[in-house]
């Protein structure tokens, strides 16, 4: 999104255009850790450089054919992130090497049972309007409530579509590192397994906290378990100013689609931005040549991350639309 809101807002700029209040366009670092020592930092340091009402930051994929026909996705809320360094310490008497290799087996095992959580699935205010608008509702009654049918509705679905459906329906532990290492002059910690917990919006750090811990209840082994860093997941209510000007915007001069709230899974800044309150959405437009498969093969910091030229025009058109839809008319 940098590229096409950077030449959007220098189009505005060259033509003239004044706004009914402040646009900022804000290129930050960090986005795919979470913003931390971005858009994070600058709400802790400069919180009056990115203050805002509305924000369009992170985009979403592009659409997929639903019962309901065409789609116009847009990012409304987004998972929490809370970090973890387990330390799994050796009860050995010999040298530090020693007792890494010892202390790597226990921290195996810790690293298993962290990736086999399997949280059951959860019914979301954001899953029960995408179900709505689409039309998926109908054609998949078991996810209606949670119940015995519900993981098994959620199994049968391929692909993407089943993968984004489990993970907008649970809680998840991902493993990020194992490392063994010593400490010269004293009694080493001796391995240590890095996880991230992503939570469903709302959730605080004591709901990843029972997570984890419950997780390594029965680990025969001395461990320090420390939460590092904590992002909680928050929404962004819809029926905004900025919700429909982003519909209306979107569509163009494109066949009319139906504008559909999605949980983002990606790291993205955009919690930091609702933590301030401002209603935060993410959303492009896509040129036919990108499909979802493609995005997605593409989409997650590979060698490969281009994106067609089509694809950058209309996602440019649609800040210049948004920004004259929102924010047209005298100062007040």
């Amino acid at each position: 999104n940098v590229a096409t809101m950077a030449v959007a807002v220098r189009h505005l700029a060259d033509t003239g255009f004044r706004p009914r209040g402040t646009l900022a366009f804000v290129a930050s670092a960090d986005g795919h850790a979470g913003g931390r020592l971005g858009v994070g930092w600058l709400h802790r340091n400069h919180p009056e450089a990115v203050r805002a009402d509305w924000v369009i930051a992170q985009p979403n994929g592009p659409s997929f054919p639903a019962p309901a026909g065409a789609l116009q996705l847009v990012t409304t809320a987004e998972k929490g992130l809370f970090e973890y360094l387990v330390e799994v310490r050796s009860e050995g008497t010999g040298p530090g090497w020693a007792q890494a290799s010892a202390a790597l087996p226990r921290a195996a095992e810790v690293a298993n049972r962290l990736a086999s959580v399997d949280r059951p699935g959860e019914s979301t205010d954001i899953l029960r309007q995408f179900l709505e608008v689409t039309g998926w509702g109908g054609i998949l009654p078991g996810l209606a409530e949670p119940g015995p049918l519900f993981d098994e509705t959620i199994a049968a679905i391929p692909d993407d579509l089943g993968r984004y459906f489990r993970e907008i329906t649970r809680d998840s532990v991902f493993v990020t590192g194992l490392r063994a290492r010593t400490v010269p002059g004293r009694r080493p910690s001796d391995a240590v397994v890095e996880a991230h917990v992503r939570t469903l919006p709302g959730r605080r750090l004591e709901t990843a906290d029972r997570l984890v811990r419950s997780a390594l209840d029965a680990v025969e082994a001395d461990l320090t378990i420390e939460a590092c860093y904590a992002l909680p997941g928050r929404a962004s209510p819809v029926d905004t100013p900025l919700w429909h000007a982003l519909a209306r915007a979107s569509a163009g001069d494109r066949p009319p689609a139906h504008t559909v709230p999605l949980l983002g899974l990606s790291l993205t800044s955009s919690n930091h931005h609702r933590a301030a309150g401002a209603v935060t959405y993410g959303g492009a437009v896509y040129s036919d040549r990108l499909n979802i498969g493609a995005f997605a093969q593409r989409s997650e910091c590979g060698h490969d991350e281009r994106v067609d030229l089509g694809t950058l025009s209309l996602t440019t058109d649609l800040w210049v639309r948004l920004a004259t839809d929102l924010l047209a008319g005298p100062t007040p």
